[in-house]
Formats: C-alpha cells, structure tokens, sequence
C-alpha cells in the first residue's frame, strides 16, 4: 500500500486482485515507464513515473518514491555528473571529471584540484549529490560549455544576441566544439567586435578596451572607465567621430574634437581627442586632416579677406609654414558668416557677425527682417510719428512733437522734441509756440479747457471732453462747469445735462429740443436797456390739460422790446420780433384760434377780440405740415388764444419767438452776418435786408415783377425794411385726455 496526502489505499488490479500478488523479493513483473523530459526552458524539472490502469480509482502512478535506488556496480562509462549520480553506487569526481565506485576495495583516488606532478592527494572528493554538479547553464564561456559532451553553446536571440550554454539538442546550429567559439570579451580589439552578438560584453571609450561587463567593478574600480557602450544599457552604436560633419555635432560626441581650418572653420573633421589635443591614429595632425577636408570639399571662391591672427583660441603648435589649422575641443570655433559670405542678409542689409551666428539688419532707410524684406521707409527715425510711405517718405510727427534740426544729422531721429502745447498742437515756428489748441483746448500752451468743455488739458490729464448740454448751456458762462462739466442752463432748461424743463414750461428739451412757456392768464415780457445787445428768444404755447378746475377759454401773451409795454417812438429804430406757428399745433377752427397782433390787441365790451388793423394771423387747423411766420415791426408782438375746452379734442398751439438785435461786424461788406439769420446784414445794431428784398431771411422780393410798373399797374416805393432772425423748434403736440 502506498501513502499519499496521509490517506492509505490499497492498489489493486482491474479484476479485483492485489496489484503484486508476491511481495517476496525476487518475482518479476512488467510495467510502462513513462518519462516527461521539460525542455520549454523555465526552469522546471523533468520527472519519471511507473504508469498503469488509469480507470481505477485512488491514484494511478508509482513515483519514484515507490522504486528503489539502482546500483550497477560500473561506473567508468557514466561521462557527466548527473549520469553518473543517477547510479547510487557511483560519485563523481570534479577535478579529474571521471565518474567513480563509491565504495570499493581498490579505491581511485580524487584530488580536490587538479594533480600536479610529483605531488599527491590520499583524499578522495567525489560529488553524491546532483544538486552539486555543474549544470550547462552555470558555464559562462564557450570553451567551458562545448568541453562538456551534455553541452551546447547556443544563440539565444529574444535576449539581444547573447550566448548562453545549455544541454544539447535544443536548438540547431549550436557549438559543440571549442575551436567555433567566439572571442571572450578581453579578446576583442574595437567596438564593434565587442557589441558584435553578445550582451555581455561593454566597450570602454577612453581606454579602448572590450571587458565583461559584470566585472565592471572589478575591472574599473576607481572608475577609471569614464565613458562605455553596451547593447543592453546604452544605444547599441560604436562612436565613431569621422562620421561627423559638423563642429556642433563632433563636440556633441564625448572625446571627440574638431580639426578645422582658421580662415574658415566649417571646413574640417572630426576626430578623437580631448582637451591635451587631438589623439587619432587616422591622421598624422590636424593640418593633414585639414587638408584632406578642404580637398574632399573644396571651398567655393571668395573675396573674404583672411581672418586676424587674434584668434581667441587654442592653437595646435605646428611648423611656421604650416598655422592654417586649430583643434577645438571644448567650443566651436567662431564661424565669421559675414566674411566669408556664408549669410542670407538682404541686398539692402547689413550682416552683423555674433560669437555663435549672425544678425540681418536693414540699412538705413529700410525695415523689415533682414532677409527677407528690406523695404524702403523714412531715412530718419520717426520716434513719436510715423513714416509718410511713398513717394516722399517724410517722418510725420504726432500732434505735440517735432524735431531739432540742430541735432538731426548727428541722431538721426525725428520727432523725438516736445512742443511744449501739452500734445494739443503742432510748433512749426518753435517750442513752446503752439499753432493752433485742438482738442477743445486754448491757451498759450493750450492748457485750458475751450468753452463749452470740461476736464483738465495738461498732459496726461485726461484732455477736455465737449459739454453735454443738449443745446441749451448758457455761452456767457462757458456752457458747463470746466471741471465737473455741470451745465449752466438757458432756455428754459433745468437739470446737470439741461434734460428737463423749468416748472411753468413743457416739451422735451433733449437733443435740441424746446420748452414752451404754458400761457394762462396775461403774460407781459418787457425788455431792458442793459440787455439790450442779447438775443432775446423763446417759446410760448398752450396746451389741454393744464386749465384750471373752472377752466380756462383763453391766454394773452405780450412782448416788448422797449421797457414799456407800447410801440416804438417814431424814427426810432425797433428790432424786428419773428413768431412762428409749429405745424404740430391742433386749434378747431369756429371753436378755437389762435390770434398774433403787431402791437397791443383791442376788445369788445364783450370780451370779443376785435379784427383791427393790427391783426397779422389768426390761425387754425390740424393739417398744417410746415411751420407759419409772420413778423411784428411795431415793438410789441401779442398772441391771443381762445379755445373751447368743452370739446373732447385734443388742442392747443406752440409757437417761438425771436428778438434779435446784432453786434456791429468788424467786416461792413460781410455778407450774411454770423450774428443774423439768412442774408441779412447787421447795421447799426439791427439786422437789415439787402436793397430788394426782405422776409425773415431776406429771400423774399420786396416789389416781385417790379409791382407790374411795364404795364403802369403800381410803382414799387422802396423803403428800408428790418428784418428778424428766427429759431424754428418742431415738437410733440400734447394730446387731451
């Protein structure tokens, strides 16, 4: 019975009989030996067991547990370790590698080491056990393995072409005898020989020498080796420094150095070496190498002139004749691109030399990169402007700044003066004599704001910003506040930006729009002798909505332009009041009108406006699409309106009104006065029309067709005839509720 996992079966036959029915030594019984060699190389054992009837239960093989130990007795024809000790009675004995009887009456002695003449060993060192003898695959060269008969040196290629020993039989090609095996390590002579197929072995640069590479340690203890290639743990690639043609390349290699020429160091080669000089058994010196180069590639003709003798390099000691080469090992030499001619610079550039290159730059009077584009521009630096462009390519300086023709030709820079107008202005004439302020600027340096401006104009002070007064800032007083930039306002405007209308007026005064005076009850405007030189204009009207709980059926409005409230004196010149009706007025006509007297108006006793002499307008409608003036010369200008204000219709009127009196102009022949509206003149303080014509803007004939005199119907009676300026205000009529 056999025990196996602590459980005891009894191995019996298919037919229910004891597997060995004679357990006696000596009877005889046939079995199958199966045997598993493991050749897939990781490293497991091969085993052997007696096999039988699989079907039966409890186990089906006999190890070798089961067997006992063979002895044969011989053992001379066992020719390795393992063969030998597979018999129980051998030893194998490593010095003399020769399998022998354990025990024996004629004993065969076995030294330790290999027997040296003329001495002896009585001891005897046989190997009994197989985990002590050596395995193919503990040899580590050639010449150990193939002495082995059981061995083989092969060519293991999933390990980067390494050799490796192993039984033989595994793979074709391998060596077997000692006289195929390849150089050790310290038997081959150049790199290539050393990382030729094998992994192994390491090249040492600076000694030139092929070692094994897991004797690093041992073979450079005082890293003596500073530099080494294998074909594991670097790039597998001998440096060879002929193979490179530039100098940045070589010095890029580890001791290599360039053999270059001194006129012209692109020329040359490279070549082992270091700091003490060059060391290449290639060439006899670096003048040679030189020439050879300069014979492989020969130098394109040029006018460069030779190089100074200056040079700030090491310098190879040659004869006299011969100091037309240099040995560069820590830096390349300096390549004078611009000499030689070996630069890309534009025709209308300069080539500039740089310790490591060079640098492009446009002539004067040229821009652009250098090399691609030199394109003209101004001769001088324009340094606060810009270039005109062509034709004439002229620097223009910018606003503020100009230029020292003193020192012009020496500087070569434009625009570099300040005019000292705080950037405001140009200086033809010289610094610190401005032109002319722009930028809502004046003064003599231009330092203060214009009116109708605010902010501050100093340089960097932020410049001056334009009053934002919706038309309506008072000019006497600079129109806005010249820091905050509050408006000071007129036309019946209130408000930091003059965006509403005073408390009595209505209207939207925004851009430019108007606020009428709301006419209730009498209103009387009389004018005064100190102001008699200020434009005198405004606007009145009436609208549905703002009568009173009884309400109100009619307003009267007068204006004088003397300080009483009557006409002229005779012979007395009055200026002309102008009074126009805005089309977006809606008065009912047999309900309500709107009435304009060229002086005082006159009542019934009823109350009833009379239709007197005087009366210049009555108006009504709601069609009317342009604006109606009439114009009152007497001094006193007086609108009347009544309305029904029982009607649900929305009504009421705007109307402006302008008295103008004018300031003498220094030019009498001016045509068409700043101070008066159209082509009227201002003369003697008023404004007239041309001789033949009148109308608020004298664009009216004063006799048309000379009053029919051809055909002896009239005769045109000149006489001078005033005129007034009008300001037209077009705005939103209100509506009634």
């Amino acid at each position: 019975a056999a025990q196996q996992e602590k459980e005891l079966k009894l191995l019996v036959r298919p037919d229910g009989n004891r597997l060995f029915s004679n357990l006696t030594r000596g009877n005889h019984y046939l079995v199958q030996a199966e045997g598993y060699l493991n050749n897939s190389g990781s490293g497991q054992t091969s085993e052997m067991a007696l096999i039988w009837n699989r079907t039966l239960p409890g186990g089906s093989e006999i190890s070798f547990l089961f067997l006992e130990p063979y002895r044969s007795g011989s053992c001379s024809g066992y020719m390795s370790c393992l063969a030998c000790l597979s018999d129980q009675s051998c030893g194998w004995c490593p010095s003399l590698s020769r399998c022998l009887l354990r025990d024996s009456l004629d004993l065969e002695y076995c030294p330790e080491t290999e027997m040296v003449e003329g001495k002896g060993d009585s001891q005897r060192h046989l190997l009994l056990a197989p985990q002590h003898c050596t395995l193919c695959e503990d040899y580590r060269d050639c010449s150990a393995c193939t002495q082995d008969p059981y061995c083989e040196w092969q060519i293991n290629s999933s390990k980067k072409g390494d050799f490796q020993c192993s039984r033989r039989g595994r793979l074709e090609g391998s060596i077997r005898d000692s006289n195929g095996c390849p150089k050790v390590c310290n038997q081959r002579n150049t790199c290539s020989e050393c990382l030729s197929n094998s992994s192994q072995c390491a090249w040492c640069e600076s000694a030139q020498a092929c070692f094994y590479f897991a004797a690093y340690l041992t073979k450079y203890p005082y890293g003596e080796c500073r530099d080494w290639y294998d074909s594991v743990h670097s790039v597998p690639q001998c440096k060879q420094c002929s193979a490179l043609n530039t100098c940045t390349e070589c010095l890029r290699t580890f001791q290599c150095g360039w053999c270059g020429d001194y006129n012209n160091p692109t020329i040359g080669k490279c070549l082992r070496g270091d700091w003490a000089g060059m060391d290449d058994p290639s060439v006899y010196n670096c003048s040679v190498a030189v020439a050879e180069a300069r014979a492989a590639n020969p130098e394109p003709q040029t006018s460069a002139p030779p190089r100074p003798l200056e040079m700030e390099m090491e310098m190879e000691i040659f004869d006299d004749e011969e100091k037309d080469a240099v040995w560069s090992y820590p830096t390349c030499p300096d390549v004078e691109e611009c000499r030689l001619g070996l630069h890309n610079c534009h025709p209308f550039a300069t080539c500039i030399n740089t310790p490591t290159s060079y640098e492009c730059h446009c002539e004067r009077g040229y821009t652009g990169d250098g090399t691609l584009h030199c394109n003209q521009t101004c001769y001088n630096e324009c340094r606060e402007g810009q270039c005109s462009g062509s034709p004439r390519f002229e620097c223009e300086c910018s606003l503020g700044w100009t230029s020292d023709p003193a020192t012009l030709v020496l500087s070569g820079v434009e625009c570099d003066v300040d005019c000292g107008c705080n950037f405001h202005s140009t200086c033809i004439t010289a610094p610190g004599i401005c032109d002319e302020c722009q930028d809502w600027t004046t003064g003599p340096h231009c330092e203060h704001c214009r009116p109708g401006s605010f902010g501050s104009a100093l340089a960097g002070g932020g410049g001056c910003v334009p009053c934002e007064c919706n038309g309506h800032g008072d000019p006497l007083q600079g129109y806005c506040h010249n820091l905050t930039g509050q408006c000071y306002c007129t036309h019946n405007t209130q408000g930091p930006h003059c965006e509403s209308c005073l408390p009595g007026y209505y209207g939207d005064p925004r851009n430019n729009g108007t606020c009428y005076r709301q006419c209730q009850g009498r209103s009387v405007l009389l004018s005064s002798t100190s102001s008699s030189t200020i434009p005198l204009s405004s606007s009145l009207g009436w609208r549905s909505g703002t009568e009173g709980k009884g309400g109100l059926s009619h307003c009267l409005w007068v204006l004088s332009v003397t300080e009483k409230l009557g006409p002229c004196k005779p012979k007395q010149l009055c200026p002309p009041v102008a009074l126009t009706l805005h089309p977006d007025s809606h008065t009912y006509c047999k309900n309500s009108y709107v009435y304009v007297f060229d002086g005082l108006p006159r009542f019934l006793p009823n109350g009833v406006v009379r239709s007197d002499h005087n009366l210049i307008g009555a108006f009504c409608g709601t069609t009317r699409t342009q604006p109606i003036t009439v114009e009152a010369t007497s001094g006193v200008i007086s609108v009347y309106f009544e309305a029904n204000v029982s009607s649900n219709k929305p009504q009421g009127f705007n109307a402006s009104f302008w008295v103008r009196r004018c300031q003498q102009s220094s030019d009498e022949d001016e045509e068409g006065s700043a101070v008066c509206a159209g082509g009227a003149q201002c003369q003697g303080g008023l404004c007239r029309c041309p001789q033949g014509s009148g109308g608020p803007y004298c664009d009216r004939p004063m006799c048309p067709q000379d009053c029919g005199a051809t055909e002896e119907r009239g005769v045109c009676n000149v006489v001078s005839f005033l005129v007034g300026t009008f300001y037209f205000n077009l705005i939103n009529f209100g509506e009634l509720d």
